[in-house]
């Protein structure tokens, strides 16, 4: 409102001084350069006003941005992490199968309803198991207790026979990967992208994992190889690429525990097959629980657990 104001005010301002200057032009008391010289200087004036205008709309933007990013900063978070420092805090232990529900009860924060009752869970060691359940939020649930991105009402999940509240969150979270349909890619090389998972990885490694994700010889054949910038949220690659990055991540972990959510949900047939065709082939002797509405996908496991 206030900029069609201004832009109001500056063509009023201009029209008033061509009209004034052409009557003075006419009784030449004034020349036309003086009248065209005028006009510019009325309109110009105008441009500080023009940008407060504009200043108005980015102090807006700029402090409903900061109210979001200070409503982050504040909010508190579901599970409380034992500080690594801590006496008594897990951190040198080796995850070789994910964590065990023992009569475990849990709703969401907020709500009163129980997704999961009296549930008591174990997964063989060095295998691939599948949940199956009926349509609903009970099976990645079960993967968001084993990842403590929330604790049980009732009951406890346990991890090397003790409660996963021992552990502090980063040694838990770093010794298990968990694999989801979106894998997020930022404005960097490739090379950078799927050395996230191991900062101190050699090239060699990366290009071992990226083998795995049979993704290394697709990235060898672009102009700048693992140079190649990803783009925004990975905006250069189509999303079977963007998984097979992520899928590179998982191997260069080298976890010996993998949770798989829907890993191909978003895939065609074809890059669903090569992508599972990547993973059963980089499982051997790894503990996996795998989440997916897909028969396709659910045929890879030995375990098929009913929840």
């Amino acid at each position: 409102m206030l900029s069609v104001i201004v832009k109001v005010l500056m063509l009023s301002a201009a029209a008033t001084v061509i009209s004034f200057g052409g009557w003075f032009v006419v009784f030449g008391t004034a020349d036309i350069g003086e009248l065209i010289m005028a006009a510019v200087l009325s309109i110009t004036s105008f441009d500080p006003l023009i940008s407060l205008t504009f200043l108005s709309n980015s102090l807006v933007n700029t402090v409903a941005a900061a109210e979001r990013i200070f409503a982050l900063i504040d909010e508190k978070p579901v599970v409380d992490d034992i500080a690594e420092s801590r006496r008594g805090c897990r951190t040198d232990f080796k995850i070789e199968e994910p964590p065990k529900a023992e009569s475990v009860n849990f709703a969401y924060p907020g709500t009163e309803r129980k997704i999961l009752e009296s549930l008591s869970l174990y997964v063989k060691k060095n295998r691939i198991s599948a949940f199956k359940a009926k349509s609903g939020r009970v099976k990645s649930t079960v993967l968001s207790l084993m990842m403590q991105f929330f604790d049980p009402a009732r009951g406890r999940m346990i991890l090397n026979e003790s409660d996963l509240k021992e552990f502090g969150l980063d040694s838990l979270r770093g010794g298990i990967s968990y694999f989801t349909q979106e894998t997020t890619l930022f404005n960097i090389s490739v090379m950078d992208s799927i050395r996230r998972a191991d900062e101190s990885a050699t090239d060699e490694v990366v290009f071992e994992a990226a083998e795995k994700a049979g993704i290394h010889h697709y990235i060898c054949s672009l102009p700048s190889g693992y140079d190649t910038t990803a783009g925004e949220q990975g905006s250069r690659f189509s999303i079977g690429e963007r998984l097979r990055i992520g899928l590179a991540r998982i191997f260069l972990q080298n976890n010996h525990v993998i949770l798989l959510y829907e890993p191909v949900s978003n895939l065609d047939s074809e890059n669903e097959k090569l992508i599972m065709e990547n993973l059963k082939r980089g499982l051997e002797r790894i503990t996996v629980v795998l989440v997916s509405h897909r028969p396709s996908v659910i045929a890879i496991a030995d375990d098929i657990i009913e929840l």
